[in-house]
């Protein structure tokens, strides 16, 4: 799901740069900005880098699994959903560094226009599975910002961080067993 939730909004942030633009060049990527030996990743220049940063477990969500109705009676209770926020990086690789703010800047209202995403506004294009999809700035510390960016192992480009709220992965497995509550057999009036 994660996959797809990312995709989906790099698409969306393409689509947004195509027609502000005018130019079918996909200028926004998914990509980490370092390999795993630590050398930078090719073909970044020019782009808007989407990075995952970190995953967090949305704290305000229920964590209770939904029972559903057995085939032989009784309910299944499924395992709860685990309900997560994604915090991505975007940042601008561009060759000097006024066109890296324009683009930025760019990422930055194209999130202020759409902070949220669903099924309805994003008709055919919205993940399966996904009720909805919102983006936050989030402010971060410079010292944070320096963590960030030594932990990615690369060198600092024009950036921000957003956190997407919220992916729900729900395998539907089951976690236990419920039996059918059933009425007890009562009567009204004096006994016999």
């Amino acid at each position: 799901m994660i996959d797809k939730t990312l995709s989906f909004l790099l698409d969306e942030l393409n689509g947004y740069f195509s027609l502000h633009l005018q130019s079918h060049d996909k200028v926004a990527v998914l990509s980490s900005l370092a390999n795993a030996d630590g050398s930078p990743v090719a073909g970044l220049s020019g782009k808007l880098i989407l990075t995952l940063v970190n995953i967090g477990k949305e704290a305000a969500a229920p964590a209770l699994g939904i029972p559903t109705r057995a085939d032989g009676g009784g309910y299944v209770r499924n395992a709860a959903p685990l309900n997560l926020n994604l915090y991505i990086m975007v940042s601008a690789s561009f060759g000097s560094y006024m066109d890296s703010l324009r683009m930025l800047s760019g990422a930055l209202g194209f999130f202020q226009g759409r902070p949220s995403f669903d099924s309805q506004s994003c008709a055919g294009r919205f993940p399966p599975n996904l009720e909805k999809l919102s983006a936050e700035l989030v402010s971060i510390s410079t010292q944070e910002m320096n963590n960030l960016w030594g932990i990615l192992g690369a060198k600092y480009l024009p950036s921000a961080v957003f956190k997407l709220r919220m992916i729900t992965l729900q395998q539907g497995w089951a976690d236990a067993m419920v039996p059918e509550v059933l009425k007890p057999e009562a009567s009204v009036g004096p006994r016999a």
